[in-house]
C-alpha cells in the first residue's frame, strides 16, 4: 500500500488503516510516500504484483500516471481495481478524473478481462490476462 496519510480533515487515516490492515501482517507492505515518488522507484527495482488497488488523487492526470506504473507492475491473471469510478452515478460538486483516465488507458488494450459491474460499482476492477 502507497500513502502519503495527509489527513486534511483530522478523521485519523493512518491510525484506522492500520486497524483494518493489522491482520494482513508481514503479507502486506506500507510504503508512507507519494505515489508520483514511489511508483517510479518500485517499476525500476522490476516489482511485480499480484493485486494492486489504487485509491490515490483522483485528478486525471495523477490517475492515469498510476494506471500506467501499476499496470506494468501488475503479474499476468493479477487483479487491478480502482476506487471513485462511475462519477456519473453519484451527485458530486467537483468531477474526478478517474472514469476518463481508466476509459482511455483501456480503450484500446485487449490484455485484461473487466470483473466489475462498469454500470453500477463504484469500483474498477479488471484482471489482466497473460
Amino acid at each position: 500500500a502507497i500513502d502519503d496519510f495527509v489527513d486534511n480533515y483530522g478523521e485519523g487515516f493512518e491510525k484506522r488503516y492500520l486497524n483494518n490492515t493489522a491482520e494482513f501482517g508481514n503479507r502486506l507492505t506500507t510504503l508512507k510516500d507519494d505515489s508520483g515518488d514511489i511508483l517510479p522507484r518500485l517499476w525500476l527495482k522490476r516489482k511485480h504484483y499480484d493485486v494492486i488497488y489504487i485509491d490515490g488523487a483522483h485528478d486525471y492526470d495523477t490517475v492515469k500516471r498510476d494506471l500506467e506504473y501499476c499496470w506494468h507492475m501488475l503479474r499476468p491473471g493479477g487483479v487491478l481495481l480502482m476506487d471513485d469510478y462511475n462519477d456519473t452515478l453519484r451527485d458530486n460538486p467537483f468531477k474526478f478524473g478517474v472514469d476518463q483516465a481508466v476509459h482511455e488507458f483501456f480503450r484500446d488494450r485487449t490484455d485484461f478481462t473487466i470483473l466489475s459491474d462498469v454500470d453500477k460499482d463504484y469500483q474498477f476492477y479488471v484482471r489482466k490476462n497473460g
